[in-house]
């Protein structure tokens, strides 16, 4: 949210987002205005119902499902969207390791 609040108002350099604006700023944005959604995320998004940035933070974990995010993922997102930024999303632990010498 750092990132949003920081290219909403240029003349200013930096807005506050927090629970009493954030609705009002969500509906200024497209959903490819949020970090981290490219255009083919915003297609999978669309096509779960997802059109809007508002409407992604009304989603459940279950209709982000529908739209290709493992639960996880989906539980990030919705946490990110209310401003808990807890780092980057990390994948499957790993297993085994190849070509490892001890």
């Amino acid at each position: 949210m750092a990132k949003q609040a920081s290219n909403l108002d240029k003349r200013d350099g930096l807005q506050r987002i927090d629970h009493t604006n954030l609705i009002a700023v969500f509906e200024r944005l497209q959903l490819t205005d949020l970090s981290g959604i490219a255009e083919a995320s915003a297609r999978r998004l669309s096509k779960a119902g997802v059109r809007t940035p508002v409407q992604f933070l009304r989603a459940s974990v279950e209709q982000l499902g529908l739209a290709g995010m493992h639960a996880e993922v989906a539980k990030f997102w919705l946490r990110r969207l209310r401003g808990f930024e807890g780092g980057g999303f990390e994948g499957v632990a790993r297993k085994s390791y190849s070509h490892s010498h001890v």
